[in-house]
C-alpha cells in the first residue's frame, strides 16, 4: 500500500519547521548512530544497541539492557541552562517494571550538593514510578513525582516532556500534562556531562555508573527554551493514515510551497543566529 505523499510531506514539513524553531540545542534521532543532528554533540554509546523504534524502521531507536548500557555526551557546556528555560523531549518504552531505580537521562552529578536535573523510574523515594528532579545543589530540590506505573510499563511508546518554563517546571507524559511546580530559579548548570539510560557515579556509596535503564529510547530532543502546549501535542499527533491515493498537480503544488517555508524558516533562523553572534 503507497503512503499518500502529500499528506505524509505536508506532516513531516510543519513538525520539521516547529523542531527548526524550537531545537536550539541538540537532537538525537537515533537512525543508525547516537550522533547530535544540530550540533554535532555526538553521544558515546557503551553497550547500548540499535533497534526497532515505534514506527517499524529498523536501526532507528536505542535498546538499554538495564545492566551495563548507557550513553554520555562529554561537552556539558549546550546543556547548562543556568535559571533559564529549557526542554527534554524523547520516547520511551520501559519493559522491567521490576528493576528499581532507573535513570532516564541526567545532566550533572549524582552528589546531591552539585547542580543538576534528572528523570529517573522505578524511583522509589515517596512510592513513586516517575521522578522528574531540578536542583542547584541546595537542598530541598524541586521534584515532580508520578505514580501511574499501569501506563508507563504496557508496553507501549510513551512521548515525554521534561521542562522549565518561565512559570514553573513541568512533566508532560504522551502531551498531557501530569505534574509541575513552581520552583524555578534555580541555577542547574554544572561541569558535569549528560547522561543517558544510566546515573552518575556518586562515590563512596556508588562508585560507578549505576542506576541503569532497562527499555527504548528514542528522538531525544533538547531545547533552550521551553514548548509551548501546541507544540507539545504535535508530537502526540496522528500521522496521517497509509493510502492508495496519487498526489493532484494542485497537491504537488502545496507540497513544494511547504517545503519553501521550510527552506525560508531555516535560512531565516540562520540569519537571526550570525546577527546575534555578529552584531
Amino acid at each position: 500500500m503507497k503512503m499518500n505523499l502529500f499528506k505524509n510531506v505536508l506532516f513531516l514539513t510543519l513538525f520539521s519547521i516547529n523542531h527548526i524553531l524550537y531545537a536550539q540545542v541538540a537532537y538525537y534521532p537515533f537512525n543508525g548512530d547516537a550522533n547530535d543532528a544540530v550540533a554535532g554533540n555526538n553521544a558515546v554509546v557503551n553497550g547500548a544497541t540499535l533497534a526497532t523504534d515505534r514506527d517499524g524502521n529498523l536501526n532507528s531507536a536505542y535498546l538499554f539492557d538495564g545492566i551495563d548500557d548507557y550513553m554520555e555526551v562529554v561537552n556539558p557546556t549546550p546543556f547548562n541552562f543556568g535559571t533559564g528555560e529549557f526542554a527534554v523531549s524523547f520516547w520511551m518504552k520501559p519493559l522491567d517494571p521490576s528493576q528499581n531505580f532507573q535513570m532516564i537521562f541526567q545532566k550533572g552529578n549524582s552528589s546531591g550538593t552539585i547542580p543538576q536535573y534528572w528523570l529517573r523510574i522505578n524511583d522509589l523515594i515517596g512510592g513513586t514510578a516517575l521522578r522528574a528532579l531540578w536542583t542547584d545543589g541546595f537542598p530541598p530540590p524541586a521534584v515532580i513525582d508520578y505514580g501511574n506505573a499501569s501506563l508507563l510499563f504496557d508496553g507501549e511508546w510513551h512521548h515525554v516532556v521534561f521542562q522549565r518554563t518561565s512559570e514553573s517546571n513541568e512533566l508532560y507524559i504522551d502531551c498531557i500534562l501530569v505534574g509541575s511546580n513552581d520552583d524555578i530559579n534555580r541555577d542547574i548548570s554544572s561541569p558535569g556531562s549528560l547522561f543517558i539510560g544510566a546515573q552518575h557515579p556518586n562515590p563512596p556509596t556508588s562508585p560507578g555508573v549505576n542506576s541503569f535503564f532497562n527499555g527504548l529510547i528514542d528522538d531525544v530532543a533538547i531545547y533552550d527554551s521551553s514548548l509551548d502546549m501546541s507544540s507539545v501535542e504535535e508530537f502526540c499527533a496522528t500521522p496521517p493514515s497509509p493510502s492508495d491515493e496519487v498526489p493532484t498537480l494542485g497537491e504537488w503544488g502545496l507540497i513544494v510551497l511547504a517545503l519553501l517555508l521550510t527552506i525560508t524558516a531555516v535560512a531565516g533562523i540562520r540569519q537571526r543566529k550570525v546577527e546575534e553572534a555578529y552584531p
